[in-house]
């Protein structure tokens, strides 16, 4: 299977790991901070069902509050994703606590149904920086841009 593509610039902040040339990830990165979209449009779809909508406000509003390229209409359907899977999450817990953990002999059905979809939300919430790791991740991007910009600035 090959591996996904990383973006330049956090080839760069995790230190060039595959030993690219620099200067071409540097201009690579300056082109990708160009393809920025706007956030004008990020409203829960209306497929959503009440909790996943809420999920999806929660969500949107911390991630725009946090940085506005966090969040852009072209994330809507993955934030949708994510919000209706994170219902059927609660939903499926909700049924398991009522049922119990075992149904006759054997273990609740939805046991597994609920595993997939926990590992589903996991990996779209690493790209929205989700969990303390992803955002660790972010947070040393933005940190490693802003010393780029500055030195730019001091430098030319």
């Amino acid at each position: 299977m090959a591996k996904r593509a990383m973006s330049a610039r956090l080839q760069l902040v995790q230190g060039n790991p595959n030993k690219r040339n620099t200067d071409e990830l540097k201009k690579r990165a300056e082109q990708e901070g160009k393809l920025t979209a706007k956030s004008d449009k990020v409203k829960p779809p209306k497929h959503l069902d009440k909790a996943a909508k809420k999920k999806f406000n929660e969500v949107t509003k911390e991630l725009l509050a946090l940085d506005s390229d966090m969040c852009s209409n072209l994330d809507v359907d993955a934030l949708a994703m994510y919000a209706q899977l994170y219902s059927e999450f609660i939903y499926m817990t909700e049924v398991i606590n009522q049922e119990g953990y075992v149904v006759g002999t054997k273990a609740h059905p939805l046991l597994g149904k609920r595993k997939n979809i926990e590992d589903q939300l996991l990996r779209i919430g690493n790209y929205f920086g989700l969990n303390p790791e992803s955002r660790a991740r972010l947070a040393r991007r933005t940190a490693k841009q802003n010393e780029d910009t500055e030195e730019k600035d001091m430098f030319g």
